[in-house]
């Protein structure tokens, strides 16, 4: 049998904040020897980083390597906000990492649903949701969902999704295959919308709780989670801008809601939704 875990980690998923400063506040900090690094070969990482960032791949970064329990590097270089209003890069500073909440939310719940005994990677996604059977879809496992081999277009069209979760959610289950089921990777959004579908109905909760009470509260990630708080938003490095105004702590997908059916996400349903981690305090 595949490594279908390792499968599922390695693929990208929704959206994430990383904060590096508060790492040493609760692990030691050593020297690389301590650890069995060599200290020669971090000392090229800023070379390197700045490198990227003369060559405008990259405005700003922040490096923090561990290992063995220890911090052994921790820096902040070049910029977190760029363009008329330079803000300097600290280590303090919050990043939009993107696409990870697939594997780290969504698809661990999903996980620990299997392992619970609760759902099996064979499992038809029709058999929860019969709604969801047209069009050659009824043949779609968990599996297939987990790995990008459902068939499903990447991504369906934005203006599917402004007229109420329920509503995108009934246009989903009328999308026509694009590809042949479990035969041909492609990486698809609308994978995992079905699969925290699929976590709301059985697991009674939607991915952002389901994923606090099986993940992040147990490990002590007690500032992972779906919307940052204000004070966390203040240190987010910005994105993009909109409408003249940086986006700071703010996603923006009209397809969000579906990934995690939360009240205060539906009445922000313009933004996109995706996970914000933080490491703990």
């Amino acid at each position: 049998m595949k490594n279908i875990f390792g499968t599922v980690v390695l693929a990208l998923v929704i959206l994430l904040l990383m904060r590096v400063d508060c790492i040493a506040e609760q692990v030691p900090l050593g020297t690389p020897a301590s650890v069995g690094l060599a200290a020669e070969r971090l000392e090229k990482i800023e070379s390197l980083v700045l490198e990227g960032i003369r060559d405008g791949k990259l405005p700003g970064a922040v490096v923090c390597i561990g290992r063995h329990g220890k911090i052994v590097y921790l820096k902040p270089f070049g910029n977190r906000q760029v363009g008329d209003e330079l803000k300097p890069m600290s280590a303090d500073t919050v990043f939009d990492m993107a696409s990870i909440t697939k594997p780290m939310a969504t698809a661990t719940c999903v996980m620990k649903l299997i392992e619970n005994g609760e759902l099996r990677l064979a499992d038809k996604v029709a058999k929860f949701f019969p709604e969801f059977a047209p069009h050659g879809k009824d043949a779609i496992t968990i599996q297939d969902l987990l790995v990008h081999q459902s068939g499903l277009i990447p991504d369906n069209p934005l203006v599917d999704y402004a007229d109420g979760l329920e509503l995108a959610w009934m246009r989903i289950c009328e999308l026509k295959l694009v590809a042949p089921v479990g035969e041909e990777f492609k990486y698809s959004d609308v994978n995992f919308i079905v699969l925290a579908k699929l976590v709301e109905k059985i697991a009674d909760k939607n991915v952002h709780e389901f994923s606090q009470e099986i993940i992040f509260a147990p490990l002590g990630m007690n500032d992972t989670g779906y919307l940052p708080r204000a004070e966390l938003k203040q240190r987010a490095a910005p994105t993009e801008k909109r409408n003249g105004e940086w986006m700071q702590g703010e996603v923006h997908d009209p397809r969000a809601p579906m990934r995690c059916r939360e009240s205060q996400v539906t009445r922000e349903s313009s933004r996109r939704l995706k996970i914000w981690q933080y490491t703990p305090r």
